[in-house]
Formats: C-alpha cells, structure tokens, sequence
C-alpha cells in the first residue's frame, strides 16, 4: 500500500513537472525562438566564413580470403565480423597513418616530434568509416589543395594493402603447417581405429547381432511359456495335495462319498459304493417292516458300520496312495522349473555379453569413421590454405580517390537539419532554465494541481496601490456587478463551503510575503460577507504594519492590542467601519512588549470565543507567513485560511513554504485567492462593469 502510494505520488510529481515545462515553453516560445535563431544564426556564419576545402573519397574492400562457407562452422558469423574489424584497426594503425603521412609528405620524416605533429596533422584531415552489414570501409579526405585531399586516401590505401597482404600471408602459411601437422595426427588415429576394429573381427567374426538378438528373443520367449506351465502345473497339485489331506486323518469321520469325493475317482465311485449302498437299502426296508429293536434290524445296522468303516479305511489307503504319486509328480516339476530357471540365466547372460559386444562394435564403427572425417576436413583445410598464401590478397581498392574539381558546401542537408535541431534544443533548454530560475507565478499555472489546494477566487487585476479606499468604496456600494465584486461574493461562496457549513466561522486571510493584496482581499471579503451574512468583525491581526484602520478611514484609541493585554474589554474596543454590518477591531497602539508575545498569551482564545458568539463570521487581516510567527500563532485558532497569491509577483518556492509552515503548526488551508489575474470578457458579456479603479488602471 505504501509502495503503491508512493509510486503515485512520484506520478503527480512527474506530470507536475511536465505541466511546469510545458508552460514555460507556452509562456516563453519566441524567447526560444529568438535564442534558436541567433544560434543557427551564429553557426551559420562560422561555416560560411571556414576557408573552403576540398574532399576526396575512396572505397576499399577488406576480409577477401574469409572462409565464406559458414556451414563449416557455426560462429562464422562472429569470425567474419572479428576478423573485418581487426582488419579496420589496422587500416587506422600508428604504424600505416605514420607511412601513409611520409608518402604525402615525399620523404622520411624524423622521429620525435616532427614525427608526433604529422601524424596528428595526418589524422585530423582524414576518416575511416565502415560501412554497415558489409565488408567495406569508406575513406574521406580533406584539404585546402585538392591533390593533397586525394593524394591522403591513395596513400593510406597503398600502405594499408601492402601491410595487411604480408600480414595474411604468413598467416596463412602458419595455417598451412599447422594444418599438415593435423592431417599425420589424423592419420595415425585413422590407422589405430582400423587396427582395433580388426582385431575385434578377428576375434568374433562377423557377427549379425540384429539376428542374433532375434533368435535369443525367440528362445527366452519359449523358455518362459515353459516356465510358466510348470508353475500352473505345480499349483494344480499343491490344490489335490491340500484336498486329499483329510482324508488321512483317522480322526476324520467324514462319509464315504465325501472321501471319495476329496480324491476325484468318479470312475470307481460305483465300484466302491454299491456294496454300501445295497446295505443301505436292506436297512430300509427292515425298518419299514420291522421294530427299530428288532434283532434284524439291529444286525443290518451292524452291517451297515462294518461295511462303512471298511470303505473308510480302503479310501485311506488309496489316498497316501495318491498323495506320493502327486509329490513325485511334484518332485520331476521341481527338477524341471530348476533347469528352466538355469536356461534363462544362461540366456540372459548371452544377452547381455551380446549387447557389449554390439556397443563395442559401434563404437569402434564410430570413431574409424569420425577419424576419416577429420583427416578429409583437415586435408580440405590444407588445400585452401595453400591456395590462400599463394594468392596473398586480403584487401581490394574499390574506388581510388580522385581529385575534386570544386570545394564542397558546408551547408548539407543533414548538417541544415543538425543545426535547426541543436539551435532549437538550446533555446528550448533556455528557456526551461530561466523559468526554473524565475519562479514567478503566471497566470497559466496549475496553482490547485501544484499545491493540492482550489484556487477560490481570482480577483481580477487593479491598480490598488494608488486609490485602494476608492475600489473599496466601489466594490462595498457598487449597485451594480462589478467584475472585483462579482469575483470576492464568488470567494465568499467557495470559502463557506469549503468550511462544509460551519456556524460562525472564523477566517485569516494572509500571504506568504508582503505586497500581494491580503489586506484589500480581507477587508473586499469582510464587505461581502456583510452585506448578506449579517454582522461581521474584522480584525487587523497585523500588529505590526497596521492598515486597515487608515484604508477604512477608522481611528480609535483603543484597539486588539488592549484586548489581548488585558487593558480593556472586547465590546470597548470594536468600531463601526462605515458599511453596513460590517465592524472593526483595530490594531490599536503598539505595545511595548513583541506581537508574537502578545498572540501566545491565552487572552486570543478568549477573544475569538466571544467574537463567536457576537457575530455571524469573524475575518482576520494577518502578517505574512515567511519571516514572522504571527501568523503561525494565529491560524491553529481560526477555522480556515485563506492564502492570497499575486500573479508576476508571488514565488512557487514561497507559497510552497508557506503552505508548509501552516501544517507544520496544525493550521487548516482552506484554498488560495489568486490575486492579479486578468478579467475575462463574460464578465462584461454578462453586464458587469468594471470598478472605478480598475477603469483608471485599464485606461
């Protein structure tokens, strides 16, 4: 949230600033163009008075061996573009400007300073300029004689392909060792990868290792499906094994057709139930004939358990019988899921030592053909580097400068356009400057934006310092609207709704220095506020450059300056102003003790609280702000402050800081009178006059 609000202030502050320059450029645009002018002016005539020169230019091609093949390498970009700038440093190196100056010169020139002064002279009358996106570099020249302007870029070209062909030259034939030196490295890495790649057949052949991985897939594929039957078939006689177990327990008194049935013979079932079944039927129909204690009866129940537990004990005896048949069964499918379990291992391994050995294969396939690509690509870089240093050109003349035949104009275009451009920058600048240093207000100010205060009035201009009880006069009995009068009933307005209403409220006018109309705003307002608010005090708060008694034409012995000491009451010491409604508490005599002693007694809150209660609306005359602490005694006490500002005579700075002071001491401004502002014409449009002084002062 601070942040955010910060950042917003640091905006306003920004637009604020924007405005500000914007108004001075407004406010003072034929300055600007008056300093634009005299500038262009100015550089004008210096280039038309310069001597006249003559130009000579050249063109030169740099970098013609770069390997222009830049698949072979992907930086080439940044190699071409390193190697073409080397190539410029070169073109403007000590060493060639310094042979190039001796060829103009016709001879040697002697080291030392001579030496140090031509170079510079050399320097001063030529440029070297790439040009963009390609391999070129232009070459100007210039001089009062023009064969001396062309002889500069013919000599600078001449020294400058000399030096950089011998350059290129053993460079390339440092390349051309170099590269021959790669090529029996390559070589010999070439002969060693053959060498282990043919042992590695010897060894194992030409093995298929895309067949021979087939082939293992499909036996491990066969050898799984086995394994898998013999699970399921070891899991069949785990199931008959645990089902047969009952059927050992003597314990177990289970029938014989339960027996029979944990051992699966339904082909014997017959054979081995009839005999008990056939009891069974005897026993039925002795019980349907006879007693149940009937001796027969008893007999075939006999029977009945003899035949019963003899069918038992033969069910037994087939069940161990099935149970080792199924645990050697189980015993030959153990042996068998063993072997398989070996088989797959084995497979396994052979798998894997197969994989090594294809890895090892590829890799030797690998690195015989990287080492015959490097020794093709060292042998290509070989064969160019030869050619290059045979041909041992790394620059080409383009276009050799020729002698002029006519002095070139200082008056370009672009240079034109330079100069309107710089000229109007520095008057623009000018002018921002002054406004900075001159921070007088001006009518086209944003006062409200600036101060974060309304402007609640603009009195319109007049020449008060001559006649001010003639326009007070004017304005307190005009019977007709006056511009003045039209604007303080607009100020009465504004103000009491700033104050949101408030009953009786009490208003200081001030300023932040003298002579910006506080007096005459205070006493035109006052006026006003009587005529349709009822009574109203005004009070000359300015102990200490009294006005108001003399401007209404009031003398009186007695004054605030009594009331606030003690000497006499409040009611004493207010006159009659001579307006309707309106009276006076005059500043009375000095006293002998300072104002700023006199207002932080207690006595001025008393004061003011009985105003309040004998009058509608108090207004104070004050002192200014800056420089005096009346004010700042005076404003914590009153319910709103005015701050009249004079346009062309009050400064940002000082109503700045007054603003500041009045906060600093818990005051409340209420909004700003800007005094001095010039009368728009609907004043008149509307039938309002203008007073008698601001005639005079129009006229």
């Amino acid at each position: 949230m601070v942040t955010a609000q910060a950042d917003e202030g640091e905006l306003r502050a920004a637009w604020r600033l924007l405005r500000r320059v914007g108004g001075a450029l407004r406010r003072r645009w034929p300055t600007a163009l008056a300093i634009a002018g005299l500038v262009a002016v100015a550089v004008a005539l210096r280039l038309a008075l310069r001597p006249d020169r003559y130009e000579a230019r050249g063109l030169l091609q740099v970098g013609l061996n770069l390997d222009l093949d830049a698949g072979e390498d992907f930086r080439f970009a940044g190699t071409a573009a390193r190697v073409f700038y080397s190539q410029v440093e070169l073109l403007s190196s000590e060493r060639v400007l310094a042979e190039a100056a001796q060829v103009v010169a016709g001879g040697p020139i002697p080291p030392g300073r001579a030496r140090d002064e031509a170079l510079e002279e050399f320097l001063e009358h030529v440029k070297v300029r790439p040009l963009r996106n390609t391999f070129l570099v232009a070459v100007e020249a210039w001089d009062r004689d023009p064969r001396r302007a062309s002889a500069r870029v013919n000599a600078l070209f001449d020294v400058y392909v000399r030096s950089s062909n011998e350059f290129l030259g053993e460079r390339y034939r440092v390349q051309n060792d170099l590269a021959r030196r790669r090529e029996r490295d390559a070589l010999e890495a070439l002969r060693v990868a053959d060498a282990r790649r043919e042992a590695f057949l010897a060894r194992w052949g030409e093995v298929s290792f895309e067949a021979r991985g087939r082939a293992l897939a499909v036996r491990s594929g066969e050898l799984e499906a086995r394994a898998a039957r013999v699970d399921v078939e070891l899991a069949t006689i785990a199931a008959e094994t645990s089902l047969v177990a009952p059927n050992l327990d003597p314990g177990d008194r289970a029938e014989p057709e339960v027996m029979l049935g944990r051992l699966g013979f339904l082909l014997k079932a017959k054979e081995l139930l009839d005999p008990l079944h056939e009891v069974r039927g005897r026993l039925a129909r002795a019980e349907a004939e006879l007693e149940p204690e009937h001796p027969a009866v008893r007999l075939v129940h006999e029977q009945l358990r003899a035949q019963v537990e003899a069918l038992r004990a033969s069910l037994r005896t087939l069940s161990e019988g099935r149970r080792e048949e199924l645990r050697h069964r189980a015993a030959m499918l153990g042996a068998e899921q063993a072997e398989v379990v070996r088989l797959l291992a084995e497979l396994e391994r052979e798998r894997f030592r197969l994989t090594e050995l294809q890895a090892d294969h590829e890799r030797l396939l690998r690195e015989v053909a990287y080492y015959e690509r490097e020794l093709e690509a060292t042998r290509a870089s070989q064969w160019r580097a030869e050619g290059r240093s045979q041909v041992q050109l790394a620059a080409a003349v383009l276009a050799p400068a020729e002698v002029p035949d006519a002095p070139s104009s200082p008056f370009k275009p672009l240079v034109v356009a330079l100069i309107a451009l710089g000229a109007l920058a520095l008057g623009g600048v000018s002018v921002i400057v002054w406004d900075q240093v001159d921070d007088t207000l001006r009518p086209d100010d944003d006062l409200a934006g600036q101060h974060a205060l309304e402007v609640l009035a603009r009195i319109p201009a007049h020449d008060a310092w001559q006649d001010e009880r003639a326009l007070v006069l004017a304005v307190a009995t005009d019977a007709q609207a006056t511009a003045t009068g039209e604007a303080f009933r607009l100020l009465r307005t504004n103000a009491l709704h700033a104050l949101a209403g408030r009953e009786r409220p009490v208003l200081l006018i001030t300023s932040a220095v003298p002579g910006e109309g506080k007096t005459l705003c205070a006493v035109q307002l006052a006026t006003v506020l009587a005529r349709t608010d009822g009574p109203v005090l005004l009070i000359e708060g300015d102990l200490r450059r009294p006005r108001l008694s003399a401007l209404l034409g009031v003398e009186a012995p007695r004054g605030l300056s009594q009331v606030l000491l003690g000497g006499c009451a409040l009611v004493d010491a207010i006159v009659p102003s001579g307006h309707d409604g309106l009276s006076l508490l005059p500043a009375g005599p000095a006293a002998a003790s300072s104002p700023g002693d006199l207002l932080t007694a207690g006595a001025l809150s008393r004061l003011l609280a009985e105003a309040r209660a004998g009058f509608r609306a108090v207004v104070i005359d004050s002192p200014p702000v800056l420089g005096l602490a009346d004010t700042s005694l005076l404003a914590p006490h009153v319910d709103g402050v005015l701050l009249v500002v004079r346009l062309a005579v009050a400064r940002r700075r000082e109503v700045e800081a007054s603003l500041a002071q009045l906060r600093a001491v818990g005051a409340r401004p209420t909004g700003l009178v800007v005094n001095g502002h010039q009368a728009a014409p609907p004043y008149e449009a509307y039938g309002a006059r203008r007073a008698p002084a601001e005639e005079d002062a129009g006229a």
